[in-house]
């Protein structure tokens, strides 16, 4: 590189021309992926072909409500989460707290005509609560996560949590 510079009389225009090789070559530098041989215009166009397929098909969703929420006698969502269409694994998660009576809280992670149920008495304060599910929307869609208690009117849930992960695939089989 310096007998080039040299011959090219050195200075900022031997550099400038050594730097305008080096780019040309590092351009036209052929790749090799799958088996075969691609210029790299070729690879970074199915590069960039196969980047927005997987930002189509995955993706994280995810909403939060650090309350407290009131959570009422009867079932009542409190907690949402938007989601385009696709298959997702969703997880929910709050924390209820009651301080004078001993009631069950139940709460449900609702995904279409999926669900998850959960129930825990919040006597003892900070008591989690985790649920999760899995579901294909056909159309972008709403969440919910909904709870209801036996009858007292001091309990509340607090930071409630809800996240979908997109797949390309999904399946949900019994367990043997």
């Amino acid at each position: 590189m310096r007998n080039m510079l040299r011959r090219l009389g050195g200075g900022n225009l031997g550099t400038a021309l050594i730097a305008g090789l080096v780019a040309a070559l590092v351009a036209s530098t052929a790749v090799y992926a799958g088996g075969k041989f691609f210029s790299a215009k070729t690879y970074r166009k199915a590069e960039k072909r196969q980047n927005k397929r997987i930002a189509a098909t995955e993706g994280i969703f995810s909403s939060f409500k650090n309350g407290p929420v009131d959570i009422p006698n009867a079932e009542t969502t409190l907690a949402r989460l938007s989601v385009p269409a696709g298959s997702y694994a969703i997880n929910a998660k709050l924390y209820g707290t009651d301080t004078t009576s001993s009631p069950a809280v139940t709460c449900r992670l609702i995904a279409g005509v999926d669900f998850d149920t959960t129930r825990g008495n919040v006597l003892a304060n900070n008591v989690p609560f985790a649920l999760q599910v899995v579901h294909t929307f056909a159309t972008p869609a709403t969440v919910t996560l909904a709870c209801g208690d036996t009858g007292s009117t001091t309990d509340t849930a607090n930071f409630l949590k809800i996240t979908a992960i997109r797949s390309g695939s999904l399946a949900n089989t019994p367990s043997p």
